[in-house]
């Protein structure tokens, strides 16, 4: 009996964690989107690392903010073989108050 209730407990807590994890998200995506700006950007470099099973690549970026500041910044995201190719021009959303927080 008092296994089970030490599971109810556990599970309660992850879902939880899970909803709120999910909440957070949403809300700070939204926030993101509502405020970010768009620029062109172009491909400067690929960084490689090793995963598990192979080498992925983050591609380095370069762009100019609406106030005319270069920015550089290396995406999150990885993938293998490289989905982009050095001096490719792309497009970069970014938030005026922090533009190294860029996205592709």
């Amino acid at each position: 009996m008092r296994n089970t209730n030490i599971h109810k407990v556990l599970m309660c807590t992850i879902c939880f964690v899970l909803f709120f994890s999910f909440g957070w998200s949403v809300l700070y995506v939204r926030h993101f989107v509502n405020n970010a700006m768009e620029g062109k950007g172009h491909v400067t470099n690929l960084v490689k690392s090793h995963s598990t099973k192979s080498n992925v690549y983050k591609p380095v970026v370069e762009f100019k903010t609406v106030d005319g500041t270069n920015v550089e910044f290396t995406s999150w995201m990885s993938t293998s073989p490289p989905r982009f190719s050095v001096g490719e021009s792309v497009s970069v959303y970014y938030d005026p108050q922090n533009p190294q927080s860029a996205i592709i």
